[in-house]
């Protein structure tokens, strides 16, 4: 689904036709989630798997209809969407998070699929930068693709900046640039998002 994130055309040239047949689903009610299922639901009917874009209110309607979807489940999507209660629930889990305005420091952003249990991080980051990354991600419970940035600051330990449950997937977005450095190339990346949450199946949380 497409809520009008740039790269939309690209992730669909990127599957291949052989494999896949795509039916774009282009959202642009920002009203509220009724509107924005009603919108939906005739066009996901008898789909295989959704990519469900950047809307935590599909997630639901994927949910109630049983329909396999690219994602981390309405829980962790609906908190990483908020990052002050974000920041509450990993102070909890014991996890460091960044002061709201930390100056100085480097940011990196580490990308996740559900089926690879090592983050994907640019080259060089500390040790402690990967361990937080899983860190997040047990306590999160992020079972799809997600991004997780992770402040080093001056001085002091690692700690989280935020989590992006919902990352978009266009080739030049966060997710795509981790793995692209790892090795993954946008195909390649898009093909194993589909292919995974079509075995994972319905029923997330």
């Amino acid at each position: 689904m497409n809520d009008g994130q740039p790269g939309a055309d690209a992730l669909v040239a990127a599957l291949d036709p052989g494999e896949f047949e795509v039916t774009p689903v282009e959202i642009h009610d920002a009203g509220a989630a009724p509107g924005i299922a009603g919108a939906a639901a005739g066009a996901i009917a008898g789909a295989d798997v959704v990519l469900p874009g950047r809307r935590v209110e599909v997630l639901g309607l994927l949910e109630m209809a049983g329909i396999p979807y690219a994602g981390s489940g309405t829980l962790a999507s609906a908190i990483g969407a908020d990052r002050a209660f974000t920041r509450q629930l990993a102070t909890a889990a014991g996890i460091p998070v960044a002061a709201g305005q930390t100056a100085g420091g480097h940011r990196f952003a580490c990308g996740l699929l559900a089926d690879d249990p090592e983050p994907a991080c640019p080259d060089g980051v500390p040790d402690s930068v990967r361990r937080l990354v899983r860190a997040v991600r047990v306590a999160f419970d992020l079972a799809g693709p997600a991004v997780v940035t992770v402040l080093v600051p001056p001085a002091g330990d690692v700690c989280l900046d935020e989590i992006d449950a919902m990352p978009d997937l266009a080739p030049g977005a966060a997710l795509a640039e981790a793995w692209s450095a790892a090795g993954l190339r946008y195909p390649a990346l898009i093909d194993r998002v589909v292919r995974t949450a079509l075995r994972r199946g319905p029923g997330l949380h």
